[in-house]
């Protein structure tokens, strides 16, 4: 669903800041950020941070 968003909104605007909100917040992260990692059209920049193409 992330995925989905991310590509309806790409190119619309220069940057999205979004909030986890979860009981485990840097987990979720880790979570979210590995499994960006498989998506060819997303670049990682650091720990929490990724453009998408």
């Amino acid at each position: 669903m992330f995925m989905e968003f991310l590509q309806q909104i790409k190119g619309s605007l220069p940057q999205l800041d979004c909030m986890i909100e979860a009981k485990q917040k840097d987990g979720a992260l880790f979570k979210l950020m590995d499994e960006l990692k498989s998506h060819k059209d997303i670049e990682i920049i650091d720990d929490a941070s990724f453009y998408i193409h």
